[in-house]
């Protein structure tokens, strides 16, 4: 009896020595299920936070893309719109300088029948005082019209010129292929110039005929038309030199943006 009771005793002795290595085991477990359970929630917030990111990544470039095609789009409008400005610059600037070209013919030949008629033999006041006043009334208007054209007057009839013509505003230098505003400028004084001279030349005949016109000298209508002639032929080469300037400004807007 007493021998079943010690083997019972060692069989629970190596019983419990079991269990408590099943114990460990299983604590071990679960603290490998712990720790693969906390890598498996750090892993999802990872998976969110990456997502998250690549959402935002996206609705960034798609906002980027737009806006660079926005901007492309303004762009292409813009330079449409230049295109167009300087297109129509540059058929002003030929439509002027083909009017300048005109007048400045007209003008030298009206030059050359005054010449022509002022050294003419006989009395001027009775063959052709009339005539040459007549002429030099149409030549101050063709300079007046010239000034005009050259000053960018619209359209192609008579100008006036009246007291404030010649603080008129200078030609404008935000168009494409315009030149510099200190050019334009320059350009617009040179012209007013130009008016003031002409301007004071018909002031200056209109008197000179008006105060000759009664019982003065034969020579008198002579002088004062030989005087006005030779100041109209001082105005020439100034003419010529804006035409010119016309003409490179022209060329410059042709050459400008492409």
């Amino acid at each position: 009896m007493e021998g079943r009771v010690r083997a019972l005793t060692r069989e629970v002795g190596t019983l419990k020595e079991d269990l408590k290595r099943e114990i460990k085991r299983r604590e071990r477990a679960a603290d490998r299920c712990n720790e693969y359970e906390a890598a498996k929630n750090s892993a999802e917030q990872a998976v969110r936070e990456l997502t998250y990111s690549n959402r935002k990544l996206t609705e960034d470039l798609a906002a980027l893309r737009k806006s660079a095609g926005e901007a492309s789009e303004a762009h292409a409008r813009e330079i449409e719109v230049l295109k167009k400005a300087v297109a129509e610059a540059e058929g002003q600037a030929g439509l002027k300088a083909s009017a300048t070209s005109e007048k400045m013919q007209t003008v030298f030949s009206l030059v050359q029948k005054l010449q022509e008629s002022l050294f003419t033999p006989g009395n001027i006041r009775e063959v052709v005082a009339g005539d040459v006043q007549r002429m030099f009334g149409d030549l101050l208007q063709q300079l007046s019209d010239l000034a005009g054209t050259l000053a960018g007057a619209a359209g192609g009839g008579p100008t006036s010129f009246g007291p404030g013509c010649s603080k008129g505003p200078c030609i404008r230098a935000d168009r494409p292929g315009g030149g510099s505003g200190s050019r334009a400028c320059e350009t617009e004084e040179e012209n007013a110039t130009l008016r003031a001279q002409v301007e004071s030349l018909q002031a200056q005949l209109d008197e000179r005929l008006q105060g000759g016109g009664g019982g003065g000298g034969g020579a008198q209508p002579e002088a004062v038309l030989s005087s006005a002639l030779a100041q109209v032929e001082s105005l020439i080469p100034h003419y010529r030199q804006a035409l010119s300037k016309l003409k490179q400004q022209a060329l410059a807007m042709k050459a400008g943006p492409t």
